[in-house]
């Protein structure tokens, strides 16, 4: 455990911003190698990969609930000194993060062919969206305890071991796509589904690189089996907290779903080129998130800590540093966006056939 209520605020921001962007770096990277792999095998994939994709913001605002909330709690809790009942919300959120993967996985696989069908502007589009899910949607899945448990380590003021777990499943990820997607030496060749299943393997090995680092080398929060019992009082406490930062995505998601409903009548084209811009705005959020997740355990454990010096600094630090970073990708995204796209659109199909439907700026 790592105090976080003595010394530089800023410097503690910093230090583990540092580190969390290098995971974020990686992960940006992943989602361009991703975009660039199914790129090649046409407009229908990407539009397939781009309609299914829109459930990872759902999971990206439950896990956010989840995260946001147990970090909270956690983090004021070790601030306070009182390890047991940091503990037990630990292992609280461990297990609602089960039942709640659990829940959406029924949910997925019920609505999957219903949602891809809905969304996609033609059966050869669909059909790839509803392969790619078979193991998407696993994957995805598997975010809800890694999240958790990354969530209990970070309240902590401990990232090293979350960021390395996690930039191992993001090379993983990136080794496994080419060779699934087009069945590079004794790999089959899976195409789309290919790249669900590379998503789906590294997560794994990244949750069960997670659970031996607690079991083997993390002694301040165990996993206790008499706390797995669900605690409404406590889960109650995590989704008052995380529900704001949750909504959010639920709003982006939303939007998502209705943009590709609209366009659908343009044809895969249109649909690919808007799940281009939608992946790569995605990515243009990963340097500012990595910011927010350092600044919550600072401000927890102060918070707990009874500091309120250093809450209303660590918060004013956060707001400076998000505004600068975003500053600058804002301005790079504006001038420099047609470039950008083109890079992963396999020609300029998105850009030259279907003008109308791209944002304003993407194809001046």
């Amino acid at each position: 455990m790592k105090d976080l209520t003595q010394g530089s605020v800023t410097k503690h921001l910093l230090q583990m911003t540092a580190f969390l962007a290098i995971s974020m770096v990686v992960q940006t990277l992943y989602l361009l190698a991703d975009l660039y792999w199914v790129g090649r095998l046409g407009k229908e994939a990407i539009a397939a990969v781009g309609v299914a994709g829109n459930f990872t913001m759902v999971v990206l605002a439950l896990t956010q609930m989840l995260g946001v909330g147990t970090t909270t709690l956690i983090s004021q809790a070790t601030g306070r000194k009182d390890q047991p009942q940091a503990e037990l919300v630990f292992n609280q959120s461990f297990v609602m993060s089960l039942i709640v993967a659990a829940l959406l996985g029924i949910f997925s696989f019920l609505l999957r062919n219903v949602y891809c069908e809905s969304l996609s502007a033609d059966a050869v589009t669909a059909s790839l969206a509803k392969s790619y899910l078979v193991w998407f949607i696993p994957g995805l899945l598997l975010q809800f305890p890694l999240v958790a448990l990354g969530s209990a380590l970070r309240a902590t003021g401990i990232i090293k071991p979350t960021v390395g777990f996690q930039v191992l499943s993001v090379v993983l990820n990136m080794i496994l796509a080419p060779l699934l997607i087009f069945g590079v030496g004794p790999f089959p060749r899976l195409g789309v589904t290919g790249a669900a299943l590379a998503t789906f393997i590294a997560i794994l090995v990244a949750d069960v690189l997670m659970i031996l680092y607690f079991e083997r080398s993390y002694h301040y929060l165990r996993f206790r089996f008499a706390q797995f019992r669900p605690q409404t009082k406590i889960w109650n406490k995590m989704l008052r907290i995380g529900l704001p930062a949750g909504a959010e995505f639920i709003l982006i998601s939303v939007y998502i779903m209705i943009v590709y409903f609209i366009i659908r009548g343009f044809g895969p084209a249109a649909q690919a080129g808007f799940g281009v811009g939608a992946r790569l705005m995605q990515a243009l959020f990963l340097p500012v998130v990595a910011l927010s997740f350092a600044v919550s355990p600072v401000v927890g454990q102060n918070f707990g800590g009874r500091h309120g010096d250093r809450v209303r600094q660590s918060i004013y630090s956060a707001i400076g540093l998000g505004s600068i970073m975003m500053l600058f990708l804002t301005l790079g995204a504006q001038f420099s966006s047609a470039t950008i796209i083109r890079v992963f659109s396999n020609g300029s199909f998105c850009l030259a056939r279907y003008p109308a439907v791209i944002p304003s700026g993407i194809s001046d």
